[in-house]
């Protein structure tokens, strides 16, 4: 009897796999990168159609895990039903133009740990604003520049009388984006939510990327999004690992 594993072969330029187009989506599995380095990966996935469920079965690779976060993939542990176990699958939703329309336009404002913001420079900001202008929700992009963990500590202090514990990306270890959306209540479906979380910290990643690789620096950023009653938006924050980036001379 045939199997998928005897179908495994290039499924994009570099890139070998498998890869099956049903009527529940497309389904990827055993994927590798026939020359690693040369952005054939990310041009693949790229490629994906965005109006169709994709699903990556059994992802182990800390590289791919980031590529598919940042291009909206959520992590869902289940059953593969070609690998005939549980494990980590990364999936993606298609696009629904009416979870979009739900949420209509938004206006955002962000801010950071005082260990990003210290050092930002303007050119960084303008960067950040325009990533996230480019979204279909985002109106407009406002950076707050009173750094997010002051705050928490002055909070903090003022309820127990002591300074806040230091440790985990909190504690300087790493850098916090913090995404608040401003204005009236967000009355919208769980899909749409799903839908403006996804969006949201893609557009985060994509500046991330491009300012670790600028700046030729490896680091941890964790990403939380906060709704207008100030109630965090992503059930758990979403951490962009830049130490896999490899160092560029």
């Amino acid at each position: 009897m045939a199997s998928w594993m005897d179908e495994i072969g290039e499924i994009a330029p570099g890139i070998t796999g498998f890869m099956a187009h049903n009527e529940g989506g497309i389904d990827v599995v055993a994927l590798s990168s026939d020359d690693p380095q040369k952005g054939n990966f990310s041009r693949f996935l790229d490629s994906l159609q965005e109006d169709r469920r994709v699903t990556f079965h059994d992802v182990g690779n800390n590289i791919v895990r980031i590529s598919l976060l940042k291009r909206g993939f959520n992590v869902s542990y289940g059953h593969s039903s070609f690998l005939n176990k549980d494990c980590e699958n990364y999936v993606r939703e298609p696009d629904d133009p009416a979870a979009f329309a739900e949420i209509g336009t938004l206006d955002v404002e962000i801010r950071f740990d005082s260990f990003t913001f210290k050092d930002l420079p303007e050119p960084e900001q303008e960067s950040l604003q325009k990533v996230f202008e480019a979204s279909p929700i985002v109106s407009v992009a406002r950076i707050n520049p009173k750094p997010r963990n002051e705050q928490i500590d002055e909070e903090f202090l003022q309820k127990y009388g002591r300074p806040r514990p230091r440790g985990g990306l909190h504690g300087g270890l790493g850098e916090g984006v913090y995404i608040y959306i401003i204005g009236a209540a967000l009355l919208v479906s769980k899909k749409a939510l799903e839908k403006l979380g996804e969006e949201l910290t893609k557009r985060a990643f994509e500046w991330l990327d491009a300012r670790f690789q600028r700046r030729k620096e490896t680091g941890l950023a964790e990403v939380v999004i906060y709704g207008p009653d100030g109630k965090q938006i992503n059930t758990r924050a979403i951490v962009y690992d830049g130490r896999l980036r490899r160092r560029k001379e």
